[in-house]
C-alpha cells in the first residue's frame, strides 16, 4: 500500500470515530519519536479530520501541521492542551 491508499484508509476510519475516540488517537502519538511514511499518512489523516470537524486547532498546530509535544482534550470545539 502507497503513502496515499493509507491516508485514505486511516481517513475512512477516523470519520467513524468520535470526537473523543479521535482526541485519544492523537495523544497516543505525543512524544512518539519514529518516523515512516505510514506514520506520516495517520498524522496527515488526523489532521485532516480534525478540519472537517471543524476543530479549533490553533493551539496546537497550524493548517499542514500539528504539534506532537503535548496532549490535548477538546473543548466546544476546541483543542486545547491537557492539563496532566
Amino acid at each position: 500500500m502507497n503513502p496515499e491508499e493509507h491516508f485514505n484508509k486511516y481517513l475512512s476510519y477516523f470519520k467513524e470515530l468520535s470526537d473523543n475516540e479521535l482526541i485519544e488517537i492523537f495523544n497516543a502519538e505525543v512524544n512518539n519519536k519514529g518516523w515512516t511514511s505510514q506514520r506520516g499518512a495517520y498524522l496527515s489523516a488526523i489532521l485532516v479530520e480534525f478540519k472537517n470537524r471543524y476543530f479549533d486547532y490553533s493551539m496546537i498546530g497550524s493548517e499542514n501541521r500539528l504539534s506532537l509535544k503535548n496532549k490535548i482534550k477538546l473543548v466546544s470545539g476546541k483543542i486545547i492542551i491537557a492539563e496532566d
